[in-house]
């Protein structure tokens, strides 16, 4: 009886010492943080992805991998800590980040990076890898003032000469119809001034591109010489896909 007593006793240490080695090695874990949560933290070679149409399989993705580098900036490992749903691409950011390398910092790294990318092609939806050249749409913006002038319809401003090319490829503005809608500003010396989107296609940057081609078009407005304030004036741009060429 007593032997069983002695015994368990000392198994009873034994689990107790267990558990609290293992607490110590669960608070010895490196706690990784985000970029931003390390002071002065750069890229001394950031991590360069090269996508291929239908790599993204036509959605946007999102995915982070946690970095563990010396103090040197060399990258130890790189692990998914939240999956693009991919395997392919999370294998693409893995490989791309092992490649990559940080300044030296004061004291090793244990970073969370986060990568965001958008579908460089929309219309796949599986994984492809043409192998004939890729052939690419141009499709040219109508300017509905414009077509209305011709039409003879009055406008309260007046196309002396026809607005140039607004044009965008194809991949550019996917495979839907567009529209873009702004207000624009005629001084005096009937010059464009200013021009606001009131109603964009979904593209920024290509919204911000035709509008600014388009202010350098030839326009007049009546007015009496003592009306000096600039005259607002609203024009839309229109996009058929069916006639891109």
């Amino acid at each position: 009886m007593i032997h069983k007593l002695i015994c368990f006793g000392l198994l009873l240490g034994l689990n107790q010492n267990i558990c609290a080695d293992t607490a110590t090695i669960d608070q010895a874990k490196p706690q990784f943080k985000l970029m931003h949560d390390y002071p002065q933290l750069e890229w001394l070679r950031a991590p360069k992805v090269r996508l291929k149409d239908g790599d993204l399989e036509g959605q946007p993705r999102k995915i982070s991998v946690k970095i563990e580098a010396d103090s040197s900036g060399a990258i130890k490992t790189v692990n998914i800590d939240q999956s693009s749903g991919l395997q392919a691409l999370d294998a693409m950011i893995i490989e791309a980040t092992q490649h990559a390398r940080f300044k030296p910092y004061s004291q090793p790294i244990y970073v969370i990076q986060k990568f965001e990318m958008m579908a460089n092609d929309y219309q796949s939806t599986t994984k492809s890898k043409p192998t004939a050249p890729k052939i690419v749409s141009t499709c040219q913006f109508e300017v509905v003032g414009f077509t209305k002038q011709q039409q003879g319809q009055d406008l309260g401003f007046k196309y002396l000469s026809q607005p140039p090319k607004l044009e965008a490829q194809l991949y550019n503005v996917g495979s839907e119809d567009r529209s873009i809608e702004f207000d624009f500003s005629l001084n005096r010396h009937n010059k464009i001034t200013s021009t606001r989107i009131t109603k964009g296609s979904g593209y920024f940057n290509l919204d911000h591109r035709l509008v600014t081609q388009f202010a350098q078009v030839q326009l007049s407005a009546p007015r009496n010489f003592y009306q000096l304030q600039s005259f607002k004036f609203s024009e839309k741009l229109k996009l058929n896909v069916d006639q891109c060429n």
